[in-house]
């Protein structure tokens, strides 16, 4: 993008900006998926050790409402983690979950 339009669109969102043939998140995708894919394996690997969990199908999903989150950690670090909501009802007690790992924060 030519420098003078760059001044002129600083202090707006990125996002209306027009797109400067740099980077392409398309082009990232095929990597992207590999990387969830081994990342499935290995925390699978991990969790076959608890017992109590089914294996991951979407990582993305299990890891989402910090309940798979939380027992991942409990067996990686051989100790347990308070599960502040067993159940999760809300999109708030996920996050709560999910921040309630010591990881997490």
């Amino acid at each position: 993008m030519d420098p003078g339009r760059r001044r002129a669109l600083e202090g707006t969102n990125v996002l209306y900006w027009p797109y400067d043939g740099g980077y392409n998140p398309s082009a990232d995708r095929e990597k992207t998926q590999h990387e969830i894919q081994e990342y499935k394996v290995w925390a699978n690997a991990y969790l076959a050790e608890r017992g109590d969990l089914p294996p991951v199908v979407d990582l993305v999903t299990a890891l989402s409402d910090g309940i798979t989150l939380i027992k991942l950690v409990e067996v990686m670090a051989e100790q347990p983690v308070p599960l502040p909501h067993p159940k999760p009802n809300s999109w708030i007690q996920r996050v709560e979950n999910t921040t309630a790992c010591p990881i997490a924060t």
